[in-house]
Formats: structure tokens, C-alpha cells, sequence
């Protein structure tokens, strides 16, 4: 079922395709080359029934560049068009153009024998008509030449040009009275006409048969003689335009030198071809350029008089045309005219000699304001090269040796330039020459670093100013190295030398420009000795906390260690950018510091560990440890309460406080004498001053004695002295003084002692012992008896 329906749709959709019904000939259409053949079906005409559509096939030409022409006098009538592509009337529709669409009954379309088969479709039939319709194949330059020779021939004919004015240019002919402007207006608009039908018929011989020629053709033995014809009459024009253009333009440039210059080219191009032309012409015309050309000398000559400037002169009108002319002409140039243009031509040479010198000059000049920074050694060498050809370039003045009609003031002119350009090259050579020199050796410096040379040079030079501005860093190098090799000082700890070359930069006036780099100069010097200062100030410190720190512990000969060097300054400043006042400022904060090392911070760190070695084994070296602090007691300025207890406990002169009745305190005992015997002398004091109610206090004051000490009470008094406030104590009266022994556990009691209220009451106890060593005792007041009388 499907398929039964698929089927008829086909059939519909084709059937509904077939719009265009087509017209078949009897006989068939013949494509050969003949006259006119009538078209019909069988013996009658093709009937065209309203709003039918119709098309006829056309069998191709024989050859390329044909005509299909078709005769009807329904032309009018229907609408069609002819085409090599027809698809039943579908798109793309490509008609061929109709040849001759204003035609009323005769339609012309071109075809070649590319495509297979042409077709005349008629897609509009506005009511039923019968089709008279006649054809003809033919080639298309047959059918031109058919239609257009007679036109051609009448063309021709109408527009050749009367030949006996140009036969009558001879001797004797009056050149003037012809009207050259009209005959070339006339001759122009003929040989127009002329050259357009000729066009036409060499586009002709774009689409004849390749064997045409040798063929007996009619027709195209007629084109060949029209042809022929055509080429002759315009040869004979384009002779006759040629001669009558050169007589216009001629006259044209009358009174005008440099027009007639300006045709100079056409001129010459004619006397070229005078072949071409009759002989009388050319005569006629050559003498007449000669005549003309006289009048070059004068204008030359007034041009070269009034010309007073060293640039190119320019000649108006051109001399290489008058000369060409000449040549053209085959005449010889005058003499004056000759020597007008060789001056001219030297002045030129001249010229370009010294602006090429003066540029070079230029170039080279332009260095004094390039102010180059510190040139190589090629730089001024090859200024001097710049210059050596520069002089090179500067011409020989020629100009005198040239006979002119009259002595041209540019003679002068070039002379004095001569003579300016050779002196400027020749000064500014030795200058350069001499900032060669000059740049040598400063590179030559330049290698050691050394700028002061360099500086030195540059003020021996300062009339190379030039050369010196080429340097404007030359101070600040100078200037840098001075501070290096002062900061090399500086850095190896060389203090003379390093204040040396402080003193000497802050004084030096040898810079290029000094007062331009002074304060930058102060700025360094400033700079530098601040550096100094705390560098002798960080060695001073430095090499006085190592000596102190290393001498903490000592204990023999203490006296000379305040006495070295460590407590000075490694240098002693001498010099300042400032003042006088301003040095011994940073003297006396050298000294301050030193001194607060030498007499406080110094004694404070011995005495700290050597009291605390002393106190922790007194036994091992403790009467070189109490005594060392008493050494360094006896330098020290210092305040720290600390410090200076410390000091009194190893003090023998210093008395040992009693402030609280009942407390006993520990008394360290050292030997007196400073070196060991075999009896060494000991003292300690004892101060009691215990606050009390009663006016008259009275104290029992025990004294803790060493066993070694108390053991030979038993036999002698173990001390040799015991004094209150300088006045003996002895066993007398009610007082008593109970000897140490191991009963009382070697506790001596002094009793009973009366001091004065709120005073110092010093006991002094002196004794002998042979040990040499440090020594505790214990000192206690009891309360005291109180007593109100």
C-alpha cells in the first residue's frame, strides 16, 4: 500500500514539472553557414496559445564567434530569451544578451561551439498567435563587415584629410601664414572619427577563422581594403599632426625662453624622426631652434652676475635641455655660452665641495657641545679623521682661469670661503689634536685609579674647556677615592693615618672645581670622622672590658693593673672638622668612659667574686683575695653600698658595727704585714654603737676567738693590744678581760665596757699569729645594765 502511494506522488510532482512545451522543427534545424531559413512544422507555422510556454533547441555552430540570428515578427509580441542552460524553465536562469534589442523583428545573440546546445525559450504568450520565424548561422565578423562597410567606407571617405598644404611646405614657404590651430582642430577631429572606426575593425581580427587569409573570401577582401585605406590615412595624419604640433608649440613659447626649453625634448624628439618628415620641413625647423637658442647666453649670464650665495646655483631654463637641443640641432655651442655653463658647473663643484667640507667641519664641531663623558682614546682620533677628510673635500678655486663675458663677484665669494674653511679645519685640528693627547694620558691615570692626575691634568688644560666638560664627575671620583683610601685606613685600625688623610681632604683645594664639591667633600669628611671616633671609642672599649674581664680574678700586684695601657685610649684623638672645643669633648667622653671602667665598673667586678671566694674557702686564698680588694678599694670611686661593705669587712682599719645587743658578727680577720713571718701582725676593730634607753650604757662584749688564736692563752695573753676609743683595756679595777679557752669555748669577755650614748665606741684588738691566713671572729654585745646615775 505505501508503495502504491509513493508511486503516484512521483508521478504528480513530475507531471506538475513539465511547464514548457517544446517546439520541434521539420526539417531540423541546421547549423551550417547560410542565408535566412524559414522554421516550421512540417509546412505550417507553430501556433503560440495564450499563456503557453514553450522552448525550441539549436544545434551548436561549427566554430567559435558566431551569430544565431532569428527573424520573427512576433518579437514584440512574446516575451523570450535565448540561453545555453535550460532546466524547464528552473533557476539559475543565465540569458544571453540580445545584440540588437532596438531591432523589431531580428534578434541577434552570439554562440560558439563550447556548448552543446542553445535554446529560445518563450515564457510569455499573451494571446494565441502563429510564429513566423526565419534563422541564420553566421560568423560574426562576416556579419559586421555585411552591416557596417558600407558605413566604414562613407566614414573613411568623409574624413581623410587634403594633402597639397603639407606637399607645399618647401622652400620659400611662408611658414606664418598658415593657421596652425585651425588645421590642427580640423585635422584632429577627422582623424578622431577615423581612429574609432578603425578600433572597430581591428577587434574584427580578434574573431576571424584561423585560415582566412588564404582564403578567396568576398567579404574579406573587402575588410582588407578598407583596412588598408584606414592604416594609410592615418599614417599621413599622424606625419601631418606631428609637424603642425611642433609649429604650434613653437610659436606658443614666443617671448618665453624657458617655455621654448621646456619643448626642448619634443623638439629634439622630431629633429630625430626628420625621416619621417619632408626635408624642406625639417631645414626649416632646425634653423629656427638655432635662432632660438641664442637667447640661452644673455640669461645665463644675467643669472650668474646677479647670483651671490655659496649654494647650488640653478640655471633657469635647464642647461642640460639647451645642450640637448644643440646636439639635436647638430649645431656647435658658442664659445660664451660654453664658458658660462663650464663656470657655472665649477662654481657647483666648488660648492659642493665646501658644504661637504663644512658639514664634515660641522660634524666634527658638533663634539665641542657633545660633552661626550670620559672619551677612549679613539674618540678624538677619529674627530681628526672627520677633519683630515673635510680638508680633503676643499676644492681648488678654478674659477679665475674661466673667460665670461664679465668678472662674476662669486669668484670672490668662494675665494673668501676658501680661505675660512681651510683656517677653521686647520684650528680645530690642533685643538683636537691636542685633546688627543690630553685624553690619552687621562685614560693612562684613568687605569690606576688615579684621579687626582686625572684633576691635576684637566686644571693644566683649562683652555681644552671642552675636554673638561667632558668630565663633570671627575671631582666625586676624586673625591670617592680619597674617602676609600681613608676608609681602608679606618678599617685596618690605622688612626694617625686615618686623621691624617682627614686633615689633609678637609684642607684640599686641588679638586677641578672646588667650591662645587665642598660640601659634598664636608659631608664625607663628617662622615669619616664620626666612623673614627667610634671606631678608636668601640677599640678603646673593646680592649678596657677584655682587660676587666680577664683581670677579674687577679690577686697579685693590682696596682699595676690600674696603671696599663688597657685604661687609655688605644688612640689619642688629634684632629676635628668642628672646633678645637669639639675634639676635647669627644676626649673627655673617651675619658669618662675609661674612667667609669677603670675606678667603678672594674673594682666592682673584682670585688664582687674575689669577696665571694674569700667568704666561701678563706682558707684557700683568701688573705691574696682580702687583700686584693683592699688593692682595688684603694682605687675605687664608686658608691654601691654593697661594694664598699664589702670593702670594710676586709678592711682592718674599718670597725665592724655592733647594732643589736645579743647578735653575734662575724669579723674577718686578715694579716697586717703584707708578706708572710714567722709572727704576722693581725688587727680588727669593733664599733658599738647599740641604740639604748640608758644615758651612761654599759655593755659585757664577747669575743669568739680562733682556736689557733686562743690556744696559747694558757701560757700568754693572746693579744698584744686592746684599746677602747685609743685607750688601753686592762684587767683592772672592776674591769676584767676573760681569756679564751676551750671551757668557755674560746670566747674572750671584756666586761664590763661603759660607752657614750649615739657614738662611736671603737674597740681596737691587735694581735700576733704565726699562721699567715684569714682569721674569724665573732664580736657580741649583751644587753646592756642600765644604769639611770
Amino acid at each position: 500500500m505505501r508503495m502504491r502511494l509513493f508511486a503516484g506522488f512521483v508521478l504528480l510532482a513530475l507531471s506538475g514539472c513539465a511547464t514548457f512545451k517544446e517546439l520541434e522543427p521539420v526539417p531540423p534545424l541546421l547549423p551550417s553557414e547560410r542565408g535566412f531559413i524559414e522554421i516550421k512544422n512540417v509546412q505550417d507555422d507553430f501556433l503560440l496559445q495564450k499563456d503557453g510556454k514553450y522552448f525550441m533547441k539549436f544545434p551548436r555552430p561549427e566554430d567559435l564567434h558566431y551569430y544565431i540570428l532569428l527573424e520573427t515578427r512576433t518579437k514584440k509580441q512574446v516575451g523570450s530569451y535565448f540561453t545555453a542552460t535550460f532546466n524547464d524553465g528552473q533557476p539559475p536562469i543565465v540569458p544571453i544578451p540580445d545584440q540588437g534589442p532596438g531591432l523589431d523583428s531580428l534578434s541577434i545573440f552570439p554562440a560558439d561551439s563550447t556548448h552543446p546546445t542553445y535554446f529560445w525559450v518563450i515564457d510569455r504568450v499573451p494571446a494565441d498567435v502563429p510564429l513566423t520565424l526565419r534563422y541564420r548561422y553566421v560568423p560574426q565578423w562576416r556579419y559586421t563587415v555585411e552591416t557596417k562597410y558600407d558605413e566604414y567606407r562613407r566614414t573613411l571617405s568623409e574624413n581623410m584629410v587634403d594633402r597639397t598644404p603639407y606637399q607645399s611646405m618647401g622652400p620659400g614657404y611662408d611658414f606664418s601664414s598658415l593657421n596652425v590651430d585651425a588645421a590642427l582642430l580640423d585635422l584632429r577631429a577627422r582623424n578622431g572619427r577615423i581612429a574609432a572606426m578603425n578600433e572597430a575593425l581591428l577587434n574584427l581580427a580578434d574573431v576571424f577563422p584561423p585560415n582566412i587569409a588564404t582564403s578567396k573570401d568576398t567579404m574579406y577582401a573587402r575588410y582588407r581594403a578598407l583596412s588598408a585605406d584606414t592604416k594609410d590615412e592615418l599614417a599621413f595624419q599622424a606625419v601631418y599632426d606631428a609637424v603642425l604640433t611642433v609649429l604650434q608649440h613653437e610659436r606658443q613659447t614666443e617671448g618665453s625662453f624657458s617655455a621654448f626649453v621646456d619643448r626642448a625634448a619634443e623638439f629634439g624628439k622630431f629633429l630625430g624622426s626628420k625621416d619621417q618628415y619632408r626635408k624642406p620641413i625639417v631645414d626649416y625647423l632646425n634653423s629656427l631652434f638655432v635662432k632660438r637658442l641664442e637667447e640661452a647666453a644673455p640669461i645665463y649670464d644675467g643669472q650668474i652676475a646677479k647670483w651671490y650665495s655659496l649654494s647650488t646655483l640653478k640655471l633657469v631654463p635647464s642647461p642640460v635641455a639647451v645642450l640637448g637641443l644643440y646636439r639635436s640641432c647638430g649645431a656647435d655651442v658658442p664659445d660664451n655660452l660654453s664658458n658660462e655653463l663650464t663656470y657655472a658647473e665649477e662654481f657647483n663643484t666648488s660648492v659642493a665641495g665646501l658644504q661637504s667640507a663644512d658639514k664634515k667641519y660641522a660634524a666634527a664641531r658638533s663634539a665641542l657641545d657633545a660633552k661626550k663623558p670620559w672619551p677612549d682614546n679613539s674618540y678624538y682620533r677619529g674627530l681628526l679623521a672627520t677633519l683630515a677628510e673635510a680638508h680633503k673635500d676643499i676644492p681648488t678655486n678654478e674659477l679665475e682661469k674661466i673667460q665670461t663675458p664679465q668678472a662674476y663677484g662669486l669668484t670672490d665669494l668662494v675665494s673668501r670661503e676658501l680661505r675660512s674653511i681651510t683656517k677653521r679645519i686647520a684650528d680645530l685640528t690642533a685643538q683636537y689634536a691636542q685633546a688627543r693627547d690630553l685624553v690619552d694620558k687621562i685614560n693612562e691615570h684613568r687605569t690606576m685609579d688615579d684621579y687626582r692626575g686625572i684633576v691635576q691634568l684637566l686644571r693644566d688644560n683649562r683652555d681644552l674647556s671642552f675636554v673638561v666638560a667632558e668630565y663633570p664627575d671627575i671631582d666625586e671620583l676624586m673625591l670617592k677615592s680619597e674617602v676609600a683610601q681613608i676608609r681602608a685606613s679606618l678599617d685596618a685600625g690605622q688612626w694617625r693615618e686615618t686623621e691624617n688623610g682627614l686633615a689633609n681632604l678637609q684642607s684640599d683645594r686641588d679638586f677641578l672645581n672646588p667650591s662645587q664639591i665642598a660640601s659634598k667633600k664636608n659631608e664625607n669628611v663628617k662622615s669619616l670622622e664620626g666612623d673614627l671616633f667610634d671606631r678608636v671609642k668601640k677599640a678603646t672599649t673593646e680592649r678596657a672590658e677584655a682587660f676587666a674581664a680577664k683581670n677579674a680574678m687577679t690577686l697579685g700586684n693590682i696596682p699595676a693593673l690600674y696603671a696599663d695601657s688597657a685604661f687609655l685610649p688605644v688612640y689619642v684623638l688629634t684632629f676635628s672638622s668642628e672646633s678645637q672645643a669639639r675634639l676635647l669633648q669627644k676626649r673627655r667622653m673617651m675619658d669618662d668612659y675609661l674612667n667609669q671602667l677603670k675606678y667603678v665598673r672594674f673594682p666592682e667586678s673584682a670585688i664582687r667574686p674575689l669577696y665571694r671566694e674569700l667568704t666561701r674557702a678563706p682558707e684557700e686564698h683568701g688573705v691574696e683575695e682580702g687583700k686584693a680588694i683592699l688593692a682595688h678599694a684603694r682605687f675605687y670611686t664608686g658608691t654601691d653600698k654593697t661594694i664598699r661593705s664589702m670593702i670594710d669587712e676586709c678592711n682592718p682599719a674599718t670597725a665592724k658595727q655592733l647594732v643589736k645587743p645579743k647578735d653575734y658578727r662575724r669579723i674577718i680577720v686578715l694579716p697586717v704585714n703584707d708578706a708572710p713571718k714567722s709572727s704576722n701582725e693581725y688587727m680588727f676593730r669593733i664599733n658599738v654603737r647599740i641604740p639604748s634607753d640608758a644615758r651612761f650604757p654599759v655593755y659585757d662584749i664577747d669575743i669568739k676567738v680562733p682556736k689557733e688564736v686562743a690556744e696559747k692563752s694558757a701560757t700568754a695573753q693572746w693579744f698584744s693590744g686592746m684599746t677602747l676609743n685609743k685607750k688601753a683595756i686592762k684587767t683592772e679595777g672592776h674591769m676584767r678581760i676573760t681569756a679564751p679557752s676551750a671551757d668557755n669555748e674560746y670566747e674572750a669577755q671584756i666586761t664590763p665596757v661603759q660607752v657614750e650614748k649615739d657614738k662611736d665606741n671603737i674597740i681596737e684588738v691587735t694581735f700576733k699569729y704565726s699562721g699567715y691566713k684569714v682569721l674569724e671572729f665573732s664580736a657580741m654585745a649583751q644587753e646592756p645594765l642600765i644604769r639611770k646615775n
